[in-house]
């Protein structure tokens, strides 16, 4: 917000993102703004999302965790290890709370109206084969990525095939961060479970 306030009526060149230090040593009433200011919440955002982007992941979940209210006793690990890609698509704490809401509750998710028809019965029976083929943990997204590309050439399959009933199954939604990492975030047993009861297997 500060440094949002400081372009409003102030500027240093083509500087976007000003530290308060930098602020002290560049200020001049030679570039104050002679125009009047405009308001824009688009460019507060946008300069809001670099500081997200900063910020240390334990402190930003401090400020999510109030807002999901978590369940599990393993949602601020889950949340933790997919904040640098939460971070990527937030401009708000808001957006990184909504974005994380299948990692701090155990269990099938919420499925969302525009993600149900992902789960048909050709993806139910592919995710039933896959159930029956996932590796032991730990689980990391590289090695799960390797696991996958074989698992679907062995099995005659696209990504297409099982990617976006995948992500409807363990998040509930049909945008996440890649399916590698969230499956490496929720673990075997979780990822497991979800897609169990997801798909009534």
């Amino acid at each position: 917000m500060v440094n949002y306030l400081l372009r409003l009526g102030w500027s240093h060149g083509d500087e976007e993102i000003i530290s308060r230090e930098d602020a002290m040593a560049w200020f001049g009433l030679d570039r104050v703004g002679k125009a009047p200011a405009r308001f824009d919440m688009d460019k507060l955002a946008d300069i809001n999302s670099h500081y997200l982007r900063a910020m240390d992941d334990g402190e930003l979940w401090a400020l999510v965790a109030p807002l999901v209210t978590p369940t599990s006793p393993n949602a601020e690990e889950r949340v933790t290890k997919l904040m640098p890609l939460l971070k990527e698509r937030a401009k708000t704490h808001k957006d990184i709370a909504a974005a994380a809401g299948f990692l701090v509750h155990d269990g099938a998710p919420e499925i969302q109206e525009d993600a149900a028809g992902l789960l048909d019965e050709n993806a139910v029976t592919n995710l039933h084969k896959l159930l029956g083929d996932l590796p032991e943990g730990p689980w990391e997204a590289e090695t799960l990525q390797t696991f996958l590309k074989d698992w679907l050439a062995e099995n005659g399959l696209k990504m297409k095939d099982i990617g976006l009933p995948l992500r409807a199954a363990l998040t509930g939604t049909k945008q996440s961060p890649s399916i590698v990492d969230v499956m490496a975030a929720l673990g075997p047993e979780e990822a497991a479970d979800r897609i169990r009861k997801t798909c009534k297997i």
